[in-house]
């Protein structure tokens, strides 16, 4: 299964390749908040011997989370975390270009409400689309069916989860270097060498 962070790969992609429209910082939270729910689910599940952990999915991650409950979580942490964490990294990074990806500033706000939902909600897709060749458990039409979508036999196979996430993690380097900033060749964000 892809490590929550680099679910991350997904939604940059999608975002450079759309033009960089929308909100950076709603579409990569709907990435990664999906996974809240996993914990819980294993905690509740795992109370029963024999319960497995790639089951551990539920409503966040079916379409109708997505739009729905995944896009209300980002809102509450964009809305009300997000401000503390950028006061609290621009007091230990204050150059603009540790903030700037593919030359946007993701500090900025998104040009609108809809524009902040289908960022959020894009986000969301991009987790369910990663998760889908790396899990054989994915609730993706619930609650309209209990039948979870199972795309490939061996999703759960270890050397098949590694050789997707070196993937998945060498075109998210691959990003990083290539948009987060102005870096020169042997210097670091905030002009660090």
């Amino acid at each position: 299964m892809p490590v929550t962070p680099l679910h991350l790969a997904g939604t940059w992609a999608f975002w450079l390749a759309t033009g960089r429209r929308g909100s950076f910082v709603a579409a990569s939270l709907g990435s990664v908040l999906i996974d809240l729910e996993v914990p819980i689910y294993f905690v509740l599940r795992g109370l029963d011997a024999g319960s497995n952990p790639h089951h551990a999915r539920g409503v966040m991650h079916s379409l109708l989370g997505v739009f729905t409950l995944n896009v209300l979580v980002v809102a509450a942490v964009y809305r009300y975390g997000m401000p503390r964490f950028w006061r609290w990294c621009e007091r230990r990074w204050p150059e603009r270009r540790v903030y700037t990806f593919a030359g946007v500033d993701v500090r900025t706000d998104p040009p609108g409400p809809a524009a902040f939902y289908l960022s959020a909600a894009a986000g969301g897709l991009s987790h369910l689309w990663l998760d889908l060749p790396t899990h054989s458990f994915n609730p993706i039409l619930w609650p309209f069916t209990s039948d979870p979508l199972n795309l490939l036999p061996w999703s759960e196979s270890p050397p098949w989860e590694i050789a997707f996430n070196l993937t998945i993690l060498a075109l998210l380097v691959a990003m990083l270097r290539m948009s987060w900033g102005a870096w020169r060749p042997g210097e670091r964000p905030g002009g660090a060498s």
